[in-house]
């Protein structure tokens, strides 16, 4: 992972998520990554 990368992750790790790199056939990299939704509070 490039610096770019390794920071990205530790954002989305940080708020619960997980990525993932997998190697394009093309030659580039596909991050795909998954994050908790919020949950809204009801606030008036």
């Amino acid at each position: 992972m490039g610096v770019g990368l390794s920071i990205y992750r530790t954002i989305i790790e940080s708020h619960g998520g997980h990525i993932v790199a997998e190697a394009n056939p093309g030659g580039s990299t596909i991050p795909q990554f998954s994050a908790p939704f919020a949950e809204l509070s009801e606030e008036t």
